[in-house]
């Protein structure tokens, strides 16, 4: 048996969201990445991440033969599609996150570079969804469209900035919580759901209990986690919280926060993961996925519904 921790102590916890851990620099790049071929190779390969389920299309500034694609374990995909210019992969479950695979083309010009090659890394639940490979000189498109890119995430930046300073600039604890408009008077109400979610086989941890919290404009997940004696370290490095049966909608993670370090033998270290709620938020359920700095460790637990 496990104890919920208190109401309190979540709530210190959603107040304080900018001093816990924050969700670390993923190693993978995702959305749109822009990959710039020298006209003489070098040993360094361009890496790009891709994922189980979800589809990476590759664009070439340059036409390539398609007798030339060559891409290693293509078996393990559900589908490659190649065109004059573009590839779409979208692997399956086979392969295993941390996998690395090779993609290869050759170009139809005499242009160079002769051709391109390209590291494909499996990761859990990270992926690019669209990859520019330029031979050197960009269009000026390209170059606008990836400013622009950087310049949304700037603002999102900026706008992440902001709400932390007006988080710190008031008063601490409860009276915080209130101000901020991140807690109403409801407080923050919790419910244990340990009963209703659906563990993967293949999560690197088994959870022993799994409690869900909602204040006014947030939420958060609480996993009690099992560390056996014979197990490898594990720290969560990121999470998702993604609705289930609709396609693209989640939760903005804010935090992910280990309780103490995971010690071998350890029953109920807990991990809390929050995330911005608007009061028009679906409850869920939603899919919870953790994973650490390989990202082939996960942690994915479905039927998370919230308060």
């Amino acid at each position: 048996m496990f104890a919920s921790p208190p109401i309190v102590l979540l709530a210190l916890m959603l107040l304080d969201g900018s001093s816990a851990a924050k969700p670390g620099a993923a190693a993978c790049q995702t959305g749109v990445q822009h990959v710039e071929l020298p006209a003489v190779p070098t040993d360094n390969i361009p890496t790009v991440c891709i994922s189980p389920g979800q589809g990476t299309t590759f664009s070439f500034d340059s036409d390539f033969t398609r007798e030339s694609l060559a891409l290693d374990g293509a078996e393990n995909f559900t589908k490659v599609d190649a065109a004059q210019s573009t590839v779409k992969l979208v692997p399956s479950e086979k392969l295993v996150p941390g996998e690395r695979l090779k993609l290869t083309v050759r170009f139809r010009d005499d242009e160079a570079p002769a051709g391109a090659a390209l590291q494909l890394v499996v990761h859990a639940v990270q992926a690019a969804t669209h990859v520019e490979v330029h031979r050197e000189k960009r269009t000026v498109e390209s170059c606008q469209r990836e400013l622009r890119e950087k310049d949304a995430a700037l603002q999102q930046c900026r706008a992440d900035n902001e709400r932390l300073r007006t988080e710190r600039s008031g008063p601490g604890g409860i009276v915080a919580l209130r101000a901020s408009g991140l807690m109403d008077s409801d407080g923050v109400v919790a419910s244990l759901i340990t009963k209703s979610v659906t563990e993967a086989a293949t999560n690197a941890l088994r959870a022993s209990g799994v409690t869900a919290y909602r204040a006014a404009m947030r939420v958060a997940v609480e996993v009690f986690l099992v560390v056996l004696e014979d197990a490898p370290p594990w720290k969560p490095e990121s999470a998702t919280l993604t609705l289930q049966g609709t396609r693209g909608v989640e939760l903005k993670v804010l935090t992910v926060w280990l309780s103490e370090p995971m010690v071998p033998g350890s029953m109920g270290i807990s991990v809390f993961v929050e995330a911005d709620a608007p009061a028009d938020a679906p409850a869920g359920p939603f899919t919870l996925k953790l994973w650490d700095a390989s990202g082939a460790r996960t942690v994915t637990i479905s039927g998370i519904t919230f308060p």
